[in-house]
């Protein structure tokens, strides 16, 4: 038996970072391009310079950039991936394309916002963007990139998939195991109680009668 699993692959081929130039804003509230300084570990800590994109919002109005060099094409697969960060509170960023955008809540420190998605057979109105919702504070973002990404296919063979139904048949058991052990315990349990309820009841019952039987003779 053969047994077949869809993951994901990102090509070789990078779609090139786009100058900021590329980059249109959009919506309400303020837009701007803001030098940042960075420490590249890919070049040993090297200290690096380059401008992010920034928006700034009131909590009320979404604002974003978005990009005009990047082409979508229908029913493909891509991965966004952008570094960002942000002070204040209320809604959230928002990055990737507009057709299947995904929101993160910013943070103080750099984070990177990485998912993909496909896009649908109509791209005609799809673009990326970066940018917040309903935002009251400021988010920047360093470093988009766009990159396709392909679906392979994975084979495991019938060994492993045997091996892996025998563990979880031995899991299921140890679990059933330990569930009719914790339920024999608790009879038990209940059992000494009510047992040793009764015999404080008959002891009881004795005393009480034995005292009254004292009291009717001395009488």
């Amino acid at each position: 038996m053969r047994f077949w699993t869809l993951t994901l692959a990102l090509l070789l081929t990078q779609i090139e970072p786009p100058p900021l130039s590329d980059w249109v804003a959009s919506g309400t509230g303020e837009t701007r391009q803001q030098r940042i300084v960075v420490l590249d570990t890919e070049r040993g800590l090297q200290r690096t310079d380059r401008m992010a994109l920034v928006v700034v919002g009131k909590g009320e109005e979404t604002a974003y950039w978005r990009n005009t060099r990047w082409k979508l094409e229908p029913n493909r697969a891509y991965a966004f991936r952008v570094r960002f960060k942000g002070e204040g509170v209320g809604g959230c960023a928002i990055v990737g394309a507009n057709v299947a955008n995904r929101d993160f809540i910013p943070t103080r420190e750099w984070q990177t916002a990485e998912y993909v998605f496909r896009t649908p057979t109509d791209t005609r109105e799809a673009f990326i963007r970066v940018g917040h919702w309903q935002w009251r504070g400021e988010i920047l973002f360093d470093q988009p990139q766009l990159i396709p990404v392909d679906i392979v296919h994975t084979r495991y063979d019938c060994v492993g998939l045997e091996e892996t139904d025998s563990r979880r048949r031995d899991a299921d058991a140890t679990r059933s195991a330990f569930v009719a052990s914790a339920s024999r315990q608790q009879t038990t349990e209940r059992v000494a109680s009510a047992s040793r309820q009764q015999t404080t009841e008959r002891v009881a019952s004795a005393s009480r009668q034995q005292t009254t039987e004292r009291v009717a003779s001395a009488s």
